[in-house]
């Protein structure tokens, strides 16, 4: 049980990050996981099948974000933080 649920606060001097979540085949997870400026970090979660793979990528900003492809990828949710 969760006792707090604690309030997200952003540095007023940073910009927000983006979530990137997206769905895709295990042999396209390396395209959509390569290094690139700005990049923070991705989570890779396989469906127990095999057939899919769900990337979840953490990004700077949005401008690094849409610097590496200007529209997000097919089966792709962006969020804002």
């Amino acid at each position: 049980m969760v006792g707090r649920v604690d309030t997200l606060v952003h540095d007023p001097v940073r910009p927000a990050g983006v979530f990137e979540v997206i769905t895709t085949t295990p042999d396209a997870v390396e395209a959509a996981t390569a290094p690139a400026p700005g990049l923070l970090g991705a989570h890779i979660h396989a469906t127990p099948d095999g057939e899919r793979a769900v990337v979840i990528a953490e990004w700077s900003d949005a401008t690094a974000r849409t610097a590496v492809a200007p529209t997000p990828l097919p089966r792709s949710l962006i969020v804002l933080l």
